[in-house]
């Protein structure tokens, strides 16, 4: 029986719904048949007995749900990798040459072949000039468009460098023929050791999540395995979080698409360790090549006895379930992420409690990102105090890097914590092109640091970048050559944040508009020393009051911009 996850309005919408059925479900199936209209949600509140603000709320909330958008036949990438490759002029182009009104995506995971664009749910790259004309005849006179998708190119790095992870990925025409052997750790471990064994194991391992802050793995773990369920259930849940929307970031998108059994061998472990009754993998809209193959592989260990609900056929009693996401890169954020697989408008919720005291439904849930998950395989693997000595003080294993189009090999990389930044971007990916020099480089996505030159020999690792001012993130490398106007990107930076905000709490719903009027108003009026101040004030408050990490970090790179690159804040001379 369905069990209300709070004592307001999700627990009257549990009640209306059939189980496993929420809002949002509801919508994105109206939403195949055609944009959403007032007669679409007033239908689908008629039908289940709603309010019909309650479905408007979570249909005006989703980029590809809102009434109120217009449907653009193409949308243009503009994350900061895109724009680091000149996609604004792409844009203009487009919208110049085909008199069409283009709209705006971030991000579609070319950030290796940027620009990029969206059209028809479909991404592609625009940095080949014919795809750009063939684009243009397409909206202008139809026809086909002739358009291959690149994918992430691999590059492999000097031998003696360790490799965990790179060497599992396949191309999708590899996919198919990938089934249950490669799950025979798994078996063998569920056979001969108990839950407490996978979480001592990954404890051993040192091993800290990828998708931003690094915490211990071992610890949510553990919380999620001794934490009461309140609703007198057993249910807890394993979440995997693979709504990876940092501009420059494509890591989990690739883990998805060539290497899914690899994800899924990772979250069985996870969920056998902390006694998940389901597992759920949130995959953002933009990617429909990664939510294709994570379907397939589904299957296939359905169809495998893999995973069963009948626990003398199959090995392990957990159904895994696949969630598309509608459009939202507060998302990211784990307990956004929980509201909107309930179905709800994805706004951050007060911690504690945490999610993994009362996470998805209520229930103890463990939030994990892709990258986290596929370690665990790699662990048990290799072994975990083998697995240990990789890294450096506070980082251990491995970490994939995604690196822009702006390099001469753009790509993803696999790097042993420790490796200094300069190696991976000019050593590895060759640099930037002959004749541009790095002016900047962000890491981390759009909540990350933008550093100088001169701090790249800084080893990539949680605690190196913590020192030199930055953050790891994702593990995302943007770097901007001198052609690229850094002050446009802060803009654009915060310009982002106020779309994507979720509005429940103020300092972010309004501070990030205001500091995009603040820079916009530098970049055509000059530095002022009130606005600065102001600037620098409203940092503080975003740090201090924002609900979650959107609008606590989006100062983090305009800080950054402000300490080491002064020569942009230049404060005009003042009349005495």
């Amino acid at each position: 029986m369905q069990q209300p996850l709070s004592k307001n309005l999700t627990t009257h919408q549990l009640k209306k719904l059939a189980p496993n059925t929420t809002i949002l479900q509801l919508l994105a199936e109206a939403r195949q048949d055609g944009p959403i209209t007032k007669q679409t949600i007033d239908d689908i509140a008629t039908k289940h007995s709603l309010p019909p603000a309650w479905i408007r709320a979570t249909a005006q909330f989703y980029d590809t749900l809102n009434p109120q958008e217009d449907q653009y036949p193409v949308q243009c990438c503009n994350g900061e990798a895109c724009r680091a490759a000149g996609g604004d002029e792409v844009k203009q182009q487009i919208k110049n040459d085909s008199r069409l009104n283009v709209g705006t995506i971030t991000c579609v995971g070319l950030c290796g072949h940027g620009p990029a664009a969206m059209v028809e749910n479909r991404p592609i790259s625009l940095a080949n000039k014919k795809t750009r004309d063939s684009l243009i005849n397409y909206l202008t006179k139809g026809g086909d468009l002739r358009s291959k998708t690149p994918t992430c190119d691999y590059f492999i790095q000097p031998l003696g460098t360790v490799q965990h992870i790179l060497p599992k990925l396949a191309s999708p025409s590899q996919i198919a023929t990938i089934g249950p052997e490669h799950y025979q750790l798994l078996k063998k471990i569920i056979e001969v050791k108990n839950p407490d064994y996978i979480r001592e194991q990954i404890r051993i391992s040192q091993l800290r999540g990828r998708g931003g802050a690094g915490f211990p793995t071992a610890i949510k773990l553990d919380a999620v395995a001794n934490s009461p369920v309140k609703d007198g259930s057993n249910r807890r849940f394993v979440v995997i979080n693979g709504d990876e929307g940092d501009a420059g970031s494509y890591i989990d998108k690739e883990l998805m698409e060539s290497a899914p059994h690899l994800v899924l061998e990772g979250a069985l472990l996870a969920a056998y360790g902390v006694g998940a009754t389901a597992i759920y993998i949130y995959i953002r809209h933009e990617y429909p090549r990664a939510i294709k193959q994570m379907q397939r592989a589904v299957e296939q260990i359905k169809e495998s006895y893999i995973i069963s609900t009948n626990l003398s056929v199959g090995i392990i009693n957990c159904p895994i379930h696949i969630i598309k996401g509608e459009g939202a890169y507060v998302c990211g954020e784990e307990t956004s992420l929980l509201r909107s697989i309930e179905g709800l408008p994805a706004q951050v919720s007060v911690r504690p409690p945490y999610p993994a005291q009362e996470g998805l439904y209520g229930c103890p849930t463990a939030v994990q990102n892709v990258e986290t998950i596929c370690n665990l395989p790699i662990i048990f693997e290799h072994g975990a105090e083998k697995y240990a000595q990789v890294g450096s003080e506070k980082s251990r294993g491995t970490k994939l890097v995604s690196i822009n189009s702006v390099v001469q090999r753009p790509g993803l990389y696999e790097a042993p914590f420790g490796t200094p930044i300069s190696t991976i971007i000019n050593d590895w990916a060759g640099g930037v092109s002959k004749g541009r020099k790095i002016q900047a480089v962000q890491i981390g996505g759009p909540l990350g640091a933008i550093l100088p030159p001169d701090l790249l020999d800084t080893p990539l690792s949680f605690e190196d970048l913590d020192r030199a001012g930055g953050t790891l993130g994702h593990g995302s490398i943007v770097v901007y050559d001198d052609r690229v106007d850094l002050l446009a990107i802060a803009q654009g930076l915060y310009s982002f944040a106020a779309k994507e905000s979720c509005g429940k709490c103020f300092p972010c719903r309004l501070g990030t508009t205001r500091g995009e009027e603040l820079i916009r108003d530098m970049r055509s009026d000059g530095i002022k020393r009130d606005k600065l101040q102001l600037l620098n004030d409203l940092n503080e408050t975003l740090e201090e009051g924002s609900l979650c990490g959107l609008g606590g970090m989006i100062p983090t790179p305009i800080k950054s911009l402000i300490r080491f690159f002064p020569h942009l804040w230049s404060v005009e001379a003042e009349p005495l």
